[in-house]
Formats: structure tokens, sequence, C-alpha cells
């Protein structure tokens, strides 16, 4: 877990503040999603050229 002070300094730069950097609720379920189908796509492919 990340100390209290880095976080408050992270939240303080301008452009998480005034920027549009922030994602949709949808846009965060479907990074979500990907993360893991991702994870398992790519060790499929490392396992799969590993038995080769």
């Amino acid at each position: 877990m990340i100390p209290f002070y880095v976080w408050r300094t992270c939240l303080g730069l301008p452009q998480l503040r005034d920027g549009p950097a922030l994602p949709t609720v949808a846009g965060s379920w479907a990074v979500f999603a990907l993360w893991p189908l991702a994870a398992a796509v790519l060790t499929l492919l490392v396992v799969r050229r590993r038995d080769v």
C-alpha cells in the first residue's frame, strides 16, 4: 500500500485535476475484463512456443 503523502501528491498533480483523463465506467470495466484475457492469451502463446 502506498503511503498517504504519495497518494496526496499524485492527486495534487495538475494534469489529474484539470484534464479529461478519468475513464468512463464502461471503459474501466472493459479494461478490467481485457487484462485477464490478454494475460491468458500471452500465457498460452508462451507455453505453446516453449513446448515445441
